[in-house]
């Protein structure tokens, strides 16, 4: 999973490294890269690794519960937050 990760961030900062920043003064490359790093946090989940490792989505107690891009984007938030981009910045990089 750690070079799924390293290689999701490597590609992202590839792809905004010349981009500039966002209508809110976060600069593309910070945000893409923080994005790149979690957002497969959700597939450590508990439920989401039983879904893995059943094959089967209906041995959760919600199905929904088996999407790991929900507490990805969760997750992602928080994380923006805590390097300290705009509330609206963050927001908008995980709809």
């Amino acid at each position: 999973m750690v070079a799924h990760v390293q290689g999701v961030a490597d590609a992202s900062a590839e792809l905004t490294a010349d981009v500039g920043t966002n209508a809110y003064g976060d600069r593309w490359a910070d945000v893409a890269e923080t994005l790149a790093w979690v957002h497969d946090i959700g597939k450590l989940t508990e439920i989401f690794q039983d879904c893995i490792q059943t094959k089967d989505r209906t041995a959760a107690p919600a199905v929904e519960l088996t999407y790991h891009g929900t507490f990805g984007g969760l997750f992602a938030v928080l994380a923006l937050g805590e390097r300290g981009f705009q509330p609206e910045a963050e927001a908008d990089s995980v709809r």
